[in-house]
């Protein structure tokens, strides 16, 4: 009767952790390697060696298959030539180039294939040849994970007694045998051969002893209970002997190769606060897929009992397993029927918050602050949290290996964001290895990834390859999906790009059959952008003030760019049509001070005062702010109005200040304040055009013009007197002299003014 029970309980053991599917082999090209990513639980073991024209990959196990059909989509045949599977659990990788190999595992197992440039190093254990079967050397298999409760009921059965059901270590509820047993593992598929073979090696063990159940506690049978009348008396427990669970442990090589003292201490954030415990935020063991589809009803049976009362494991069991499939609201709702007393409900709630958004807000805030632990608990604090600062204390290497360890779907919903937030903080090495890990292991490709990896290779100084990510994605996923077409438009704007006439025509399209909505102002702003960056200001200003909503403040930002590089780049005519039908717009807050100043100063060179000042407005002579009092009293000036200019300039600093005012004094005709303020200014030559028109010929004795110097020597030092004993024309050749002096003197200042 024992070896009945002891069937059973191996089998309900068992039965999980069969599961079988097609190992789908992706791949990625990289600048001087291309890799091959093998997604099945490799710990059984493996070898990687050489064949002809290439390498042999041999999985200890022969009930895998390998799906094929995506390795050429995204690496080119340069390095890779072919691959094939002839029988189970083989791969040939065929190769055309002097290339060498490389073979290691990642996380849970997954086995990583690179095929690199150049010769082997020395010692490169991928280098021998594969001569016997496959997997005749694989590596010693890891023990393998039974299910919480095993031992207790391995035990029992062989004791005669009850066995309790077996249940997952991550969820309360039971799974008894049924339609789908150990559907809560998350396992996928079940492999029958696979379970027989087990269970009839397992039995044959325990029939020749080989398995020996621990007794634990005392040697009564299992028809006395402990403390009976007459029984025999119970022992004490000693400390030193482990519970019934304790014999089945799980240690990696690592483990055991690097013990440490604290191994079992608490994971604290950088502030000192416990972090959650490792499996208590481990998505991926919340859930598993059917062939590939959801199996909520294998979760929703049992939900409720007598009278249609939900059971509150059971709801949360179910609200994890929509977070499994990143359904957050309805996992949100499914917390409804838990307790909010349950250990876990805030982190699962905070996990469907940030599942379920969208936006840039904090979400998620029970998460807040974990982004140091050494568990998946990083990877939710900073989807949850605030936007990364490049000098903020992140655990990044626990965040990719978390997010390494989710299922396909939930990596291609939250690779994006994470990338995105370690891009936006300038932590790009992160970033770049997230993104690899998200271009091997999502289910699919989205635009949100790709322009994410496009916004990393525009932070890495490669907007080359930024745009080809992009022009790739469109082309691969929907051409004509607005979303997509907008998210390609924006990132090539934002990367300095200008947008080619075909893809403004779609966006014109776009946005006429989407008018009136929210997308329509999107593409509409998109529109603006693109034509600001090609110089089509006057262009850019109809879009903004005739799509766009006035109250919206990126569409008023983008308003004062148009104008404020309009009067910095456009020509002439282009800018005066662009500005002067606008001038009140401009003066009213339809551009910021730098803008306005801007398109002031550009018309005030142009020879516009008068739209100069009514774009300053009529307070900008007596107000506060020191450039808008200097230009008006400049526009004044050009107006011919040297005494309100002056009165403008009053107390105002500086030497551009200085210069001004000298202009107005010189126009009021106080040359000499004229020559001082310009002194004061920095401006020589004027102050020695204001000695010349003073006639103040010692002053120009030192002036820096040679010119100045030979004209007021002319003047400081007449021609020497006739001297005795000159004959007559002597005397009149000095003064010809002189006044030739004098003459080339006046000709070389009047050229220079």
């Amino acid at each position: 009767m024992w070896r009945i029970a002891l069937g059973l309980v191996l089998f309900l053991a068992v039965a999980p952790m069969a599961g079988a599917e097609p190992v789908t082999v992706r791949s990625g090209d990289h600048q001087d390697f291309t890799r091959l990513v093998l997604g099945f639980d490799a710990s059984a073991g493996w070898q990687l060696g050489r064949i002809d024209g290439g390498w042999e990959f041999r999985a200890a196990r022969d009930d895998i298959t390998f799906d094929l059909s995506q390795v050429f989509d995204r690496i080119p045949r340069n390095r890779i030539a072919d691959i094939e599977s002839p029988a189970p659990g083989v791969l040939r990788i065929q190769v055309p180039c002097a290339c060498h190999a490389d073979g290691f595992e990642l996380r849970r197992g997954r086995v990583v294939i690179d095929v690199k440039d150049g010769p082997a190093p020395e010692g490169n254990p991928f280098e021998a040849r594969l001569d016997g079967p496959s997997g005749s050397d694989a590596t010693e298999a890891a023990p393998v994970a039974l299910p919480a409760g095993f031992a207790e009921a391995l035990r029992a059965a062989a004791l005669g007694q009850a066995a309790t059901p077996l249940r997952n270590a991550d969820s309360p509820v039971p799974f008894e045998a049924g339609p789908e047993p150990g559907a809560d593992f998350g396992r996928v598929g079940r492999n029958q051969e696979f379970q027989r073979m087990v269970l009839d090696q397992l039995a044959r063990a325990a029939s020749q002893g080989l398995i020996v159940p621990a007794r634990l506690g005392s040697d009564r049978s299992p028809d006395t209970g402990a403390g009976a009348p007459g029984g025999p008396k119970v022992a004490e427990a000693d400390p030193k002997v482990p519970s019934p669970g304790d014999h089945v442990r799980i240690e990696t090589a690592v483990d055991r190769d690097n013990p440490s003292p604290d191994r079992e201490a608490d994971d604290l954030t950088a502030a000192g606060q416990v972090c959650p415990a490792p499996g208590r935020l481990d998505l991926s063991g919340w859930g598993y897929l059917r062939q590939g589809t959801a199996a909520i009803d294998a979760y929703r049976a049992g939900l409720t009992g007598e009278f249609d009362e939900v059971d509150p494991a059971r709801a949360m069991a179910l609200a994890r397993y929509y977070a499994f499939l990143t359904f957050g609201a309805e996992a949100r709702q499914m917390l409804g029927f838990v307790p909010r007393s349950d250990p876990d409900w805030d982190l699962v709630d905070a996990m469907a918050e940030i599942l379920d958004h969208e936006g840039s807000a904090p979400v998620g805030r029970a998460l807040d602050g974990y982004e140091t632990c050494n568990s998946e608990a990083a990877l939710w604090a900073v989807l949850a949290g605030s936007p990364l600062r490049p000098d903020q204390e992140v655990n990044e290497n626990a965040v990719i290996r978390a997010f390494d360890g989710l299922p396909a779907h939930a990596k291609t919903l939250l690779g994006p964001r994470l990338i995105a937030a370690f891009t936006t903080a300038h932590r790009l090495e992160a970033a770049a290895l997230l993104r690899n890990a998200l271009d091997l292991g999502a289910s699919e490709r989205t635009m949100d990834a790709a322009v994410a990896g496009a916004r990393l290779d525009a932070a890495l100084g490669e907007p080359e390859k930024a745009e080809e990510r992009l022009d790739s994605a469109l082309a691969e996923t929907d051409p004509d999906s607005p979303e997509a077409l907008l998210a390609l438009a924006e990132q090539k704007l934002g990367m300095g790009r200008t947008l080619a006439p075909e893809m403004i025509e779609a966006l014109e399209a776009i946005a006429y059959e989407q008018r009136g909505t929210e997308l329509a102002e999107r593409l509409s702003y998109a529109l603006a952008r693109a034509a600001l960056a090609r110089g089509a200001h006057a262009e850019a200003r109809d879009l903004i003030l005739t799509r766009l909503p006035p109250e919206d403040a990126r569409a008023r930002s983008l308003l004062r760019k148009v104008y404020q590089d309009a009067a910095e780049s456009a020509d002439a005519d282009s800018f005066l049509r662009l500005v002067l039908p606008h001038g009140p717009e401009l003066g009213g807050g339809g551009a910021d001070r730098a803008a306005r100043l801007a398109v002031a100063e550009r018309l005030l060179t142009l020879g516009f005062p008068d739209d100069t000042l009514a774009l300053l407005g009529p307070g900008a002579a007596a107000g506060e702010d020191h450039a808008t009092r200097l230009l008006a009293a400049r526009a004044l000036l050009a107006q011919g109005d040297a005494g309100l200019a002056v009165a403008a300039l009053a107390a105002l600093d500086g030497p551009e200040a200085a210069g001004v005012m000298a202009e107005a004094q010189e126009q009021l005709g106080n040359l000499d304040e004229a020559r001082r303020l310009y002194q004061r200014a920095g401006r020589q030559a004027d102050a020695e055009r204001m000695a010349v028109l003073e006639r103040d010929w010692s002053a120009l004795l030192a002036a820096a013009d040679p010119a100045l110097r030979g004209l007021a020597e002319r003047f400081v030092r007449p021609v020497a007197p006739e001297a005795a004993g000159d004959e007559p024309y002597d005397a009149a050749a000095r003064m010809i002299e002189a006044s030739a002096r004098a003459r080339a003197a006046l000709e070389a200042l009047l050229h220079g003014q």
